[in-house]
């Protein structure tokens, strides 16, 4: 049982420095990594926003497929309203 933990243990380290994460997500701030890693926009383009760096943040892409063309403030007093 010991060896079967260690080599999962193994496994996973390994594949952790393979794909380490490339940040945390602006909105719920899980790590991201390579498989679920999006540019978020923070003034989406159907609201008249850019593709400026200034206007993207990173985001996984649950938060970012949840918001969709949502603006801002909706987005945000969604989660809030989730977190009561």
């Amino acid at each position: 049982m010991a060896e079967v933990q260690l080599q999962i243990g193994k496994m996973i380290l390994s594949q952790q420095q393979e794909n380490p994460p490339r940040g945390k997500c602006c909105y719920c701030e899980e790590l991201i990594y390579n498989n679920n890693y999006t540019k978020e926009h923070l003034v989406c383009s159907s609201h008249g926003g850019n593709d400026s760096a200034a206007n993207k943040r990173s985001c996984c892409k649950h938060c970012n497929t949840e918001r969709g063309s949502k603006s801002l403030e909706k987005y945000l007093e969604l989660i809030e309203s989730k977190l009561q």
